[in-house]
């Protein structure tokens, strides 16, 4: 498609230089996907900080849900009940099996939006 326009400009004697493109597609998606994985994130952030009374500073993408924020098991169901009004349908336990830090709980939620 580029090629098609740029022949076109260069037969019309425009200088293809001067030739901009918008954001691809892919590029226009990939923000989408991040602005919802920030807002999944802010959400995540702020459930773990009221349900197990941490500070939010501590709850980064990379800390340990069990050796950083000391959540447990049992902490551990209580989270997923609290995120289940995110997903917006019930949360199996297979879909946390593999959850070990913040970053994973995102992840692990925008995949059950999405499905």
């Amino acid at each position: 498609m580029r090629r098609l326009i740029v022949l076109a400009v260069l037969f019309c004697g425009l200088d293809p230089r001067a030739i901009t493109f918008g954001p691809s597609v892919k590029s226009i998606k990939n923000r989408e996907i991040n602005k919802e994985k920030t807002t999944i994130h802010s959400e995540v952030v702020r459930i773990i900080a009221e349900l197990f009374e941490i500070d939010p500073a501590r709850i980064t993408p990379e800390a340990q849900l069990y050796a950083d924020l000391e959540i447990d098991s049992i902490d551990a169901v209580d989270m997923a009940a609290e995120l289940k009004s995110l997903v917006g349908k019930k949360i199996r336990p297979e879909d946390f099996k593999q959850v070990r830090t913040v970053q994973d709980v995102v992840e692990a939620v925008y995949k059950l939006q999405q499905a």
